[in-house]
C-alpha cells in the first residue's frame, strides 16, 4: 500500500476517506478518453481499484474496532451495575448487624403532615370583624399552615388586610404560611394596587391552595 493511503497521524477516519478519495478523484481520467487505468499485463489491478479496496479495507477494520469498543463498555457497564449492587446489600448488612448490638436505632416513621386549616369569611371584612377570621387563635394553636377563602368576601379595608398580613408573617416566621384563594375582581383589584398580590400566595381554586402544602 502506497504512503498517501496510511491513516495520518491525528487523521480522523473521515478525513482519511475525503483524503483518499480526493486522490482517486485527481488521478482520474479528465474526458472520455477511456478508464483511468489498464490492466499492467501481469494481472495486477489499476491504481483506482487498489484505493478503493483500501478504503472498503480500513472501514471494515474500524467497524470491528468500534464493535469491540462498544462490546467492552457494556461490559464495564454491567461490572459497575454488580458492584452497586453488591456495596447496596453490603450496606445493608451492616445497617442490620448495627440494630442488633443496638447501636444505632431503626429509622422512624415521618410524622404525620401537619393540620391545613380553612378559614372561610363571609361579607365585609373591616375593623369589626377581622378578627373573628380567628386567624392568631389558630396560630396560638400551633397550626401554621392556614388557607384563606376569600371567594365570599365582597369588600376588604386596611383593618382587614392588616389582620391578614399580621397572620401570614406569623405563620412564616414559625415554618408556615397563608395562603388565599377566590379573591373577587373588587377584592384583587385592593390586593394589586396595595402591592399586596406580590407578597402572598394567591390561586384561583381551593383545590390549588390546598394542594400547594404537598
Amino acid at each position: 500500500m502506497s504512503g498517501d493511503l496510511m491513516l495520518g497521524a491525528g487523521e480522523t477516519f473521515s478525513e482519511w476517506v475525503e483524503r483518499v478519495w480526493q486522490a482517486r478523484r485527481e488521478r482520474g481520467p479528465r474526458g472520455n478518453d477511456g478508464p483511468a487505468s489498464k490492466d499492467n499485463g501481469a494481472g495486477e489491478t489499476a491504481p483506482a481499484a487498489t484505493l478503493e479496496q483500501a478504503i472498503k479495507e480500513r472501514a471494515i477494520k474500524w467497524m470491528e474496532e468500534g464493535q469491540f469498543l462498544v462490546g467492552l463498555l457494556q461490559e464495564l457497564l454491567d461490572e459497575n451495575e454488580q458492584l452497586r449492587a453488591k456495596a447496596a446489600a453490603l450496606e445493608r448488612d451492616v445497617q442490620r448487624l448495627h440494630e442488633e448490638k443496638g447501636e444505632i436505632q431503626p429509622e422512624r416513621k415521618e410524622p404525620e403532615r401537619k393540620e391545613i386549616v380553612e378559614v372561610a369569611p363571609k361579607g365585609a371584612l373591616d375593623m369589626a370583624s377581622a378578627t373573628e377570621m380567628k386567624l392568631q387563635d389558630h396560630l396560638n394553636a400551633g397550626k401554621t399552615r392556614l388557607v384563606l377563602d376569600l371567594e365570599g368576601v365582597e369588600y376588604i379595608d386596611s383593618a382587614g388586610l392588616g389582620e391578614i398580613v399580621r397572620a401570614m408573617k406569623r405563620a412564616r416566621e414559625v415554618g408556615g404560611d397563608l395562603r388565599l384563594w377566590g379573591l373577587r375582581e373588587d377584592v384583587l383589584r385592593i390586593f394589586e394596587i396595595t402591592g399586596l398580590n406580590k407578597a402572598f400566595a394567591i390561586y384561583p381554586t381551593r383545590e390549588e391552595a390546598v394542594a400547594s402544602w404537598s
